[in-house]
């Protein structure tokens, strides 16, 4: 008799320390308004960034400029983003500048899929268990193979939005889909 199992992994975000959650952490997902309304962006800081990390919403198309600065900004600052109707994908830009490992940076990097990075691989986390009303977003400043043996950590810059809603990218979803589907066959064979 087989036996599938899909695990769903839930895990215990740190990306600012002392604050526990437990929700999907989602690489590489998109940032969508919830209800059609305001959104605001409050900086939490980030940890031990050797980087200048400045963030822009990239779109939709805004004359906000940039929201924070890594090294600048005081955590807990606020900003309103602007009012969106509901569905509205918010992408973010992290532009990365200085040197760091005999590599002088000047790079950005985008929310969502691995398609809009120049190393083609995800460079921001989303985690929608900060808090009932609040996602969290963490960047990862580092190029892919730009530092050997330095991995992600996503805490470079780090920020929430209220009135949001993270969504994983549809390589994820075809992935959880597929598990689902395992599990159903392995449950049909096995009754």
């Amino acid at each position: 008799m087989r036996k599938f199992a899909l695990v769903l992994v839930f895990t215990c975000s740190t990306l600012v320390p002392g604050r526990e959650s437990f929700a999907a952490q989602i690489v590489g997902g998109t940032i969508q308004v919830a209800t059609t309304g305001e959104v605001i962006a409050t900086y939490r800081g980030h940890e031990g960034a050797s980087l200048r990390n400045e963030l822009f919403l990239d779109s939709p198309a805004n004359a906000l400029g940039i929201l924070f600065v890594n090294h600048e900004t005081a955590e807990g600052t606020a900003i309103s983003l602007g009012t969106f109707p509901a569905g509205t994908e918010l992408i973010f830009r992290d532009h990365v500048t200085g040197n760091f490992s005999g590599r002088t940076y000047d790079d950005d990097y985008f929310t969502g899929p691995a398609s809009r990075n120049p190393d083609g691989v995800p460079h921001a986390l989303v985690d929608d268990g900060f808090s009932p009303t609040e996602v969290l977003v963490g960047f990862e400043d580092i190029c892919n193979g730009c530092a050997p043996g330095v991995s992600p950590n996503y805490r470079d810059l780090i920020f929430s939005l209220t009135n949001v809603v993270a969504v994983p990218e549809p390589g994820t979803l075809l992935l959880l889909g597929a598990g689902v589907t395992a599990l159903a066959v392995g449950r049909r064979r096995t009754a």
